[in-house]
Parts: structure tokens; C-alpha cells; sequence
């Protein structure tokens, strides 16, 4: 009799701690959910640190960062990779400033020689990456290869 009140009691206990488990994920699920709908963390402002090129209307666009969206559910990395794919940009990060301000930070390549192709000349930077055509008006103060 007293083995059979042992197990009860265990499994009253395993029970009890399994239905814990399952009340505390649900509630992390339910607050996540609010907190994602939530009109606290929707980005409000989109500031950026660069100089020169690309344009800060080309960075804010190419971004996707929209007012409105939300904070906890934006993908840094993404945005960051995104805006990387842009011939002049060699690095970007993205920083959320909680509840509501998104930081883009771009580092911009820097030209080292003129190229010649087909006729035209093109940026290029130390690294060897075709950056963009020379545009009339463009500064031409580069060896030219």
C-alpha cells in the first residue's frame, strides 16, 4: 500500500510539472504573439550613418523598412545582407533602438582606379569590384587601367 501512495504521489508530481510546462509555453506563445501585434514596437523612424553614395532614398529603399512594421519581427541580418548586394556598399548594419527606431549603419567602398570596358570607364575599388559607369560630372582624379 505504501509503494502504490509513492507512485501516486510521483505521478501527481510528474503531472503537475507537465502541465506547468505546457501553461508556461502557451503563455510565452500568447505574449509573443501580442507583443508582435503590438502598436508599442512598430518602427517609427529609420535613421542612417552614411556618406556619399548610394543615396539615402536608395538606402531606405532598398532596405524594405517601412513605418509601421513591426520592431520584434524584422530580420537584421536580412536587411543587412539586402543592402550589401548594392555595388557601392561594402558593409551595412542594422540596429534596432527599442521600442520604435531602426539605426542602418553603411560602410560605402571607395574607388581606387578607372576602368576601361567597351568604351566606358567604370569604378573600380581596391578590392578589384566593378562599382558603377563613370556619369558625366564624375570625378575622373583616378589611375586609369
Amino acid at each position: 500500500m505504501r509503494n502504490n501512495s509513492r507512485s501516486s504521489r510521483t505521478f501527481l508530481r510528474c503531472s503537475l510539472w507537465g502541465l506547468g510546462m505546457i501553461v508556461s509555453t502557451l503563455a510565452v506563445y500568447v505574449l509573443s504573439c501580442a507583443l508582435a501585434r503590438s502598436p508599442l514596437f512598430r518602427v517609427a523612424q529609420v535613421d542612417l550613418e552614411t556618406f556619399g553614395r548610394p543615396e539615402p532614398d536608395e538606402i531606405r529603399s532598398m532596405c524594405g523598412i517601412r513605418p509601421g512594421m513591426n520592431m520584434l519581427t524584422l530580420d537584421t541580418e536580412e536587411v543587412s545582407s539586402r543592402l550589401e548586394t548594392h555595388p557601392w556598399i561594402q558593409h551595412a548594419t542594422v540596429v534596432k533602438r527599442l521600442p520604435d527606431q531602426i539605426l542602418i549603419k553603411v560602410l560605402e567602398r571607395k574607388p581606387a582606379v578607372l576602368v576601361g570596358v567597351h568604351g566606358s570607364l567604370y569604378y573600380m575599388d581596391a578590392e578589384g569590384k566593378i562599382l558603377d559607369r563613370v556619369r558625366p560630372g564624375g570625378s575622373l582624379d583616378f589611375p586609369v587601367i
